[in-house]
């Protein structure tokens, strides 16, 4: 009997060892996501590391991965040329990406930081994140295949440098897909469990009652959500313009232009915030306080829109919906085009008119 208690009691422990180092597994991913993402540029030979503009100034020293355009002078002059298509590569795919994953620049480390992270929240941040890393080393291959190919032939209209410039298009279009799924899970984290009520609602005191801490607080959480609405907004844009659609072909066949959707122009258009005195900003309460409410009362509801969105963009391919689509598909579509021309509107909308009052 002693024996067979023994070995249940040594089978309990082992069980409560391997419990507790998963646990411990699944909170280093989390300690580790951040700089998980950074190291990545480490594994590739043709991206590099770069400093990310904090244009809404929420924190510094934030980083994301790019092409290392050291690597190839030809095309580092190709991309600064915008009557060439090798232009959109850095300033209309690498933009989109980056606007993309606003988010992992800019609440990354504060989600590795949190210690109030579950093991089913870590697991979608890690798995989303090794996805997208798998689409960055494609990235990094055909990057390579191109510079090779602009060095055996600087011809910038030479046909096969012009297809491999596509082929860069699509893994970025791929990579940009993937980015919105992080950024998708990294915001629900950061706003559902990082930080502590993160749609603060102004309404339990009257505009007259609000002070310094209540309008620096107000500061505070309009720069973080502009991150979170222009990753909204890209994302928006990826679906209505670029998924599955033939805009690769367009800039490297025509040059084309891009095409524009105003909450995601509007807002990228944004390049700098200057804060307004707190004199300033006390003798416009009411204004403040009204346009606070308003964007409080939207995002109780902007949250499930957007979801619904997520789910009809993850089953159609909006660039591809025509009058042979099937009726489910078409439904869909209604779901993306009344979101985009509806809540996205509105909030872009209020968000512009709060960041006028409180800082342009």
């Amino acid at each position: 009997m002693k024996k067979i208690i023994c070995t249940i009691l040594i089978c309990l422990m082992f069980g409560s060892c391997f419990a507790l180092v998963g646990c411990g597994d699944k909170k280093g991913n989390v300690k580790n996501f951040y700089s998980s993402y950074t190291n990545i540029a480490s594994t590739t030979t043709n991206l590099t590391l770069v400093e990310a503009t904090d244009i809404y100034q929420i924190k510094t020293n934030s980083y994301k991965i790019d092409i290392n355009y050291s690597k190839s002078s030809i095309l580092s002059t190709l991309v600064e040329n915008n009557s060439q298509p090798y232009h959109k590569l850095k300033y209309f795919y690498q933009q989109l990406l980056d606007d993309t994953l606003s988010p992992l620049y800019f609440f990354g480390e504060e989600i590795s930081n949190s210690s109030n992270i579950s093991n089913k929240q870590a697991t979608k941040l890690t798995k989303d994140l090794t996805n997208l890393e798998q689409e960055y080393k494609d990235i990094d291959h055909y990057v390579g295949i191109l510079i090779n190919s602009l060095n055996a032939n600087n011809n910038s209209s030479d046909f096969t440098n012009l297809t491999n410039l596509k082929k860069v298009f699509v893994q970025y279009e791929q990579a940009i897909n993937k980015a919105t799924d992080l950024s998708n899970t990294i915001c629900k984290v950061y706003f559902g469990t990082v930080v502590s009520n993160p749609n603060y609602n102004y309404s339990t005191k009257t505009y007259t009652q609000l002070n310094e801490a209540d309008l620096t607080r107000m500061s505070v959480d309009v720069r973080a959500r502009m991150y979170y609405y222009k990753s909204v907004y890209a994302n928006v844009y990826n679906q209505l313009y670029v998924k599955d659609g033939n805009l690769s072909e367009q800039f490297v066949s025509y040059n084309a232009s891009a095409p524009t959707y105003e909450p995601y122009t509007s807002l990228k258009g944004i390049i700098n915030l200057t804060s307004k005195s707190m004199e300033n900003l006390l003798n416009n309460k009411q204004n403040i306080y009204n346009a606070a409410l308003t964007l409080y009362n939207l995002q109780n509801s902007f949250g499930n829109a957007y979801d619904n969105f997520i789910t009809a963009s993850n089953n159609i391919s909006y660039t591809k919906l025509d009058s042979s689509s099937s009726i489910n598909d078409l439904n869909y579509g209604t779901i993306i085009t009344q979101f985009s021309n509806g809540i996205a509107y509105d909030s872009c909308e209020i968000l512009l008119n709060l960041t006028t009052l409180l800082y342009l």
